[in-house]
């Protein structure tokens, strides 16, 4: 199924596929959503991740508001999209069941 302003890229290491990241352009508002973004488990913990974020937002240079949303109890994620300049958006969360929640990110540029 192929989706209009949907872009998937492959995240490499030594020309080997060990991720993908998704991007969802809304052009008319200069935005796009970032879901998913995945590294393979034994790829993780490399700084490949926040690389793939610094490379997409390069490759789209119009896009003036980057979106995301991850799980709130993932630390690590949550860790990784701040340290890459994301902000949490206050008061604005979305319970999945007991223990799991979404919390949503934007990025200004």
């Amino acid at each position: 199924m192929s989706l209009k302003n949907s872009y998937y890229f492959f995240i490499q290491q030594k020309k080997k596929n060990v991720g993908i990241i998704r991007i969802l352009l809304d052009n008319k508002e200069n935005t796009a959503k970032i879901s998913p973004i995945l590294i393979l488990p034994e790829f993780q913990n490399q700084g490949l991740a926040q690389k793939s974020l610094i490379q997409i937002e390069k490759k789209f240079p119009d896009i003036k508001t980057w979106v995301l949303d991850t799980i709130k109890q993932e630390k690590k994620l949550v860790h990784l999209y701040l340290k890459a300049g994301y902000q949490i958006i206050d008061g604005k969360e979305s319970r999945i069941q007991d223990g799991m929640n979404i919390i949503y990110f934007y990025k200004k540029v």
